[in-house]
């Protein structure tokens, strides 16, 4: 089986810097042992694994290895069927990990309860610069938060929300925000662009 593979060969490598397992379908049960690798490789920066099912089981563990790894500064999630508790792991991990510089969340059901989580890591997170958490049902209520969070937050230069419940009034206030800290924020309506 290809994942226990790819895990014996991630703890003993130690120049890979990327892996792409994009769409393998791996499913949490077997994420388990790249999770694990994860903890203790010391050259993976780069881990794609969208679309993948991870979902909340496999969020936990590769949580779980965030809170001790050096050496990753982008995962890559999108579709893979994280919820709130998954998400909340995951961001609890990030105000932990001082390397983890991209973390692609889009796709997934995070809704409030995960977003208001990812608001919390990013009032105290200060490496992640890169967040995409599109089309998660996240409503006007948890944006807000996130938006809140990113007035405190100097790392922050790339925002992706398109897809979510996001208000006018939200979009406005991210626009505000973006125009003082950020180089680009994607919300509902139209991509904005502006320059630190």
């Amino acid at each position: 089986d290809a994942p226990r593979h790819i895990a014996k060969a991630l703890q003993a490598n130690t120049v890979l810097e990327f892996l792409d397992l994009d769409g393998n379908e791996i499913g949490p049960n077997n994420i388990k042992g790249i999770a694990e690798a994860i903890r203790s490789n010391a050259s993976l920066q780069t881990l794609k694994l969208a679309r993948n099912k991870v979902n909340d089981v496999g969020a936990w563990e590769l949580a779980e290895a965030l809170k001790v790894n050096k050496t990753l500064t982008k995962l890559d999630l999108t579709r893979n069927a994280v919820e709130e508790a998954g998400a909340t792991e995951l961001t609890d991990a990030i105000c932990i990990n001082n390397t983890l510089r991209e973390l692609h969340l889009s796709y997934n059901r995070i809704k409030e309860a995960g977003a208001l989580a990812v608001a919390r890591a990013l009032s105290m997170n200060t490496t992640l610069h890169t967040l995409k958490i599109a089309d998660n049902e996240i409503n006007e209520t948890a944006a807000s938060m996130i938006a809140d969070a990113l007035e405190e937050n100097n790392t922050i230069h790339t925002l992706e929300l398109l897809g979510n419940n996001v208000t006018k009034k939200v979009e406005d206030k991210l626009d505000r925000i973006m125009r003082s800290t950020m180089a680009y924020v994607r919300i509902p309506g139209e991509f904005q662009e502006a320059l630190c």
